[in-house]
């Protein structure tokens, strides 16, 4: 998907990475003469991994776009947890090298009952009731010592999230675990890039509208769920996204039985899968190469200025969606069509229809040599 959608794509032996065999991991990553950015997508790796790799990238002038320390921010909890506190279940952490016994868990479990338990990283919701939820102060030695004996490669340390009760869709056929109304967002540098239901779209209620298809000589049905009806605009949480120092997050967000949508999780984006019910990964990878090919938005100053003459004197870029430029950086002297959205001007050339900038414009600010 990524090489139909433009990417320039080289494998990571992610085997290799957990070894420890740094430069057998990157041994199929191409070297190039000049720094260029990067995603990776892969399996989770720890924080001490994902530096390894960071650095041993950049000796291919390979950068990652997201630092070990902004991996670490949204990969573990605690990263990320602080700046969402009022959206997200209340949560207490004990690192894995402050953990003296069972019994000091437990304590934490019965006093926070109702709650779930898990690492920094990953529960083990799909074993709900034996390694899981915690719904009373007589559960709790129970399910803290199942879940210690069972999550081997403990992350960080142990987690105890509050218990929202959550609007259910039903059970998971399998583990039998309760699935409730969520989405999983994906925010590249604080802009959607990606968004989906959590779970299978059959479990969530929705109704059936019927959609024509000629060429098929009969109508088809679309189910939409009836969560979308109620779920805020997802503009609405880049605020949240803003807060968290990791350009490229995914964000787990559910609806509460008052009404409310609160946040879940956050995540990483290079480590985390796109939702059960399906993201539009085209769309989502096409979206990404619009950030990765470009610098990241910034202030606009007169540097930025210097180099670009818009061709409507005093243009405001309000009320209109595209504009020709000239840009010193790409194809001298060619027309380069500037598209405007949410305050942000990105230049693309008209000759490689590529980006080639993007700066933050207040309304006003005015575009001319």
């Amino acid at each position: 998907m990524a090489l139909g959608c433009g990417h320039l794509v080289d494998l990571v032996s992610w085997e290799a990475l957990v070894r420890g065999e740094v430069a057998t991991a990157i041994g199929a990553v191409s070297e190039f003469e000049e720094e260029i950015p990067a995603i990776y997508r892969g399996w989770m790796l720890t924080p001490e991994q994902y530096k390894e790799l960071y650095e041993a990238l950049e000796v291919c002038s390979v950068k990652l776009i997201t630092t070990p320390e902004q991996y670490k921010n949204a990969h573990y909890l605690p990263g990320w947890y602080t700046e969402l506190s009022d959206v997200t279940p209340e949560s207490v952490w004990v690192p894995k090298e402050e953990i003296k016994d069972v019994s000091s868990l437990v304590a934490i479990a019965s006093d926070m009952a109702p709650c779930v338990i898990k690492d920094y990283v990953k529960s083990r919701k799909h074993e709900w009731d034996e390694a899981c939820f915690i719904p009373n102060a007589e559960s709790a030695k129970k399910v803290v010592s199942t879940f210690l004996e069972r999550q081997d490669d403990l992350q960080g340390g142990v987690v105890f999230r509050k218990f929202d009760p959550l609007k259910p869709i039903g059970k998971h056929p399998d583990s039998g675990m309760p699935m409730s109304e969520e989405f999983r967002i994906f925010w590249i540098y604080g802009r959607i890039a990606g968004i989906g239901e959590y779970w299978d779209p059959k479990y969530y209620e929705g109704q059936d509208f019927p959609i024509p298809e000629p060429e098929e000589g009969g109508p088809t049905t679309y189910r939409v769920p009836d969560a979308l009806e109620t779920l805020p605009h997802p503009e609405e949480f880049a605020v949240l996204a803003q807060k968290i120092d990791n350009p490229f997050i995914a964000m787990d967000i559910a609806h509460t039985e008052d009404d409310e949508w609160i946040v879940i999780e956050v995540g990483d984006a290079q480590v985390s899968t796109l939702p059960q019910g399906g993201a539009d990964a085209e769309l989502l990878y096409r979206r990404l190469r619009q950030y990765v090919d470009v610098p990241p938005p910034s202030v606009m100053t007169q540097k930025d200025l210097d180099g670009m003459t818009c061709a409507e004197e005093g243009c405001d870029h309000k009320g209109h969606s595209t504009r020709f430029v000239f840009h010193s950086r790409c194809h001298m002297d060619s027309p380069t069509w500037v598209a405007y959205e949410g305050g942000i001007l990105t230049i693309i050339c008209a000759e490689c229809e590529l980006p080639v900038g993007r700066v933050l414009v207040h309304p006003g600010d005015v575009v001319k040599h």
